[in-house]
């Protein structure tokens, strides 16, 4: 069994099917084959030719590019790549160096960026401490101060800018810091001692010390920020140089790659590879001789077999004409009209047997050539395809047999035209020994029915398989099978 796509190439339009067609139904079995053979030999020359030349053209492309090692050109490059090579080991060596500095700097990067960070976390430490220690001197000093007060000493302790008018100054805070530290008034720097009442708690050494420790903390971090922003700096420095050195190698690498596709091995080599063309050359003239060969041969053979072709035309053109008005209300006429085809990709032709159509406008207007598929409607395809399958049938069998499949005529016919396809399918099948296979599906359709009837009274064996009893059931079937089963009895009993 064949099966095929329903966007199939139709028969009519395939040329190449067609005259395979023709060939196989209209010449003896030792020509048809002949006529095979000198195709295939024709085809397999075209194919190697073909291979040849595209392998000779590329490796003629190849040496072309190629410098002689006897010319000065062949010297200037030869020069050029030596000194290209020397610069850029240079600047891989370069790289190198420059790749392992990068290295070094990103992890002292690393490790100071982390100094400064526990730096910064030493610093807010002893300023928490600092601060601490301040408030709790101030607390010893003055005993009797109300919370307002203390609350404006810690802003003055921890602010560095004017409660009253906001203005931000750097000295402020160090000012108050000092006189804390020497027992002095934070406001109007009077002495302290013997002021508080009391004995103090906290020294005048830890406090000192306190300074001391916090201003050498904030030291320590500007200084290890300081070095992280000019690693930072060199970093990016090598990284761009590396950038541009890494380019500048990109582009010297392209140059020597093309100096070096230009430069043959040496003479011994320059001089094999202008060999191994001029060998190919040689091949590839005697295929082309053989090629021409073969396809003049096969040519006069199909020019000679289509003469033999052309003398059952009219007759093929007669019986398609007859059936076609069975399924087409256009008027349509199909003309013997050998087509000039190249043979595979070679610069032969040969003119090859093959039918025309021509066909006039819905509106009955006037006849035009309908050179493919498309231009035709998709109900006059299908029918052009088998009244012209019909038709060749017809002629070639000659009473000796044959059969033909159709797959739903009814889904593109009216009422009107189911019948005349029915009398169409029946007067072909009459009498003549050829078999019809028609696949249809259940409607209101009156081909099936009529076309059974007229069988049956020309006393042609006619066999019904209902595909609802023998294939798979589909849902629909499985749901409405009572009501497939008495459409499929209306249908027979129609007929």
């Amino acid at each position: 069994m064949t099966f095929y796509r329903d966007d199939r190439q139709v028969l009519f339009w395939d040329r190449s099917a067609q005259r395979q067609l023709l060939r196989s139904l209209f010449l003896p079995l030792d020509e048809a084959a002949e006529w095979t053979r000198l195709e295939r030999l024709a085809l397999r020359a075209d194919s190697e030719h073909r291979n040849w030349r595209n392998a000779v053209g590329r490796r003629a492309q190849e040496i072309s590019i190629l410098a002689s090692p006897s010319t000065a050109k062949h010297k200037e490059l030869l020069a050029e790549y030596t000194t290209l090579s020397e610069e850029d080991e240079q600047a891989a060596r370069e790289g190198a160096t420059l790749l392992d500095s990068i290295r070094e700097i990103e992890e002292e990067l690393s490790k100071r960026r982390l100094e400064a960070l526990r730096a910064e976390l030493s610093e807010d430490e002893l300023g928490k401490e600092y601060e601490h220690a301040k408030l709790a001197r101030l607390a010893q000093h003055f005993p009797s101060a109300s919370e307002s007060a203390l609350y404006v000493w810690t802003q003055l302790l921890s602010e560095d800018e004017c409660l009253v008018c906001g203005a931000h100054d750097v000295g402020l805070q160090s000012q108050i810091d000092v006189r804390l530290a020497t027992s002095r008034c934070p406001i109007c720097a009077s002495p302290l001692d013997g002021s508080g009442g009391g004995t103090v708690n906290i020294s005048e050494e830890r406090l000192a010390r306190l300074v001391n420790d916090r201003l050498s903390a904030r030291e320590s971090t500007r200084s290890l920020n300081s070095q992280v922003v000019v690693l930072q700096a060199e970093l990016d420095a090598k990284r761009v140089l590396a950038s541009e050195l890494e380019l500048l190698r990109a582009i010297r690498t392209t140059r020597i790659a093309a100096i070096r596709s230009k430069l043959p091995q040496d003479d011994a080599a320059y001089a094999r590879m202008l060999a191994e063309l001029s060998g190919m050359q040689l091949t590839l003239e005697r295929l082309a001789v053989e090629l021409g060969d073969h396809a003049r041969r096969f040519e006069n053979y199909v020019q000679k077999q289509s003469a033999r072709i052309a003398t059952n035309a009219d007759e093929i053109k007669r019986r398609f004409e007859k059936y076609a008005k069975a399924f087409l209300l256009e008027q349509s006429e199909m003309t013997w009209s050998p087509r000039q085809e190249r043979i595979g990709q070679s610069s032969y032709f040969a003119m090859f047997p093959a039918f025309e159509l021509q066909m006039a406008r819905n509106d009955g207007g006037s006849v035009s050539l309908r050179n493919g598929d498309e231009d035709v409607s998709e109900s006059q395809k299908e029918f052009i395809d088998l009244a012209f399958r019909m038709a060749l049938i017809d002629v070639a069998s000659e009473g000796s047999g044959g059969m033909v499949l159709v797959d739903t005529p009814e889904s593109s016919l009216d009422s009107v035209f189911a019948d005349r396809a029915a009398d169409a399918l029946a007067a072909f099948v009459r009498g003549k020994g050829i078999g019809l296979v028609i696949a249809s599906n259940v409607t209101g359709s009156s081909l099936i029915p009529r076309l059974i009837e007229l069988l049956k009274k020309a006393r042609v064996r006619v066999a019904v398989v209902d595909l609802f009893d023998v294939a798979r059931a589909t849902t629909a079937i499985n749901r409405y099978r009572k009501q497939y089963q008495a459409a499929v009895r209306r249908l027979l009993r129609d007929a």
